[in-house]
């Protein structure tokens, strides 16, 4: 297991927010993005690092990823090999992928690297 750490940089971040049709799927929708994240996903150009965050109330899956730049996150929606993985990914859920910048980050007291 990688961590990934947040930070004000000249990367990009993608957000895409998953909602679940049925949260009994949540775990299939994980299986599904870590296959995509770990397999073909990792290789695409700009691609620098992903973490997938699941709810508890299994409603929700969450990916975050940060790009080198804004057109290589965007570039996902068009590049063929992936999108057998968002078909997969629409039977269960739901989604809004939108791309951000870090505008600033804390650090609570009890962080610990």
């Amino acid at each position: 297991m990688s961590s990934v750490t947040i930070s004000k940089t000249d990367k990009y971040t993608f957000i895409n927010v998953f909602t679940l049709h049925d949260p009994a799927n949540q775990q299939k929708l994980i299986d599904v993005m870590s296959s995509l994240m770990s397999g073909p996903g990792k290789n695409v150009p700009g691609f620098v690092a992903s973490a997938l965050h699941r709810s508890h109330d299994g409603t929700k899956v969450v990916v975050y990823s940060q790009w080198s730049t804004k057109e290589a996150g965007e570039s996902l929606r068009d590049i063929e090999e992936l999108r057998p993985y968002a078909m997969q990914a629409m039977q269960y859920a739901s989604m809004t992928p939108v791309m951000y910048e870090v505008a600033d980050t804390f650090v609570g007291p009890d962080y610990k690297q």
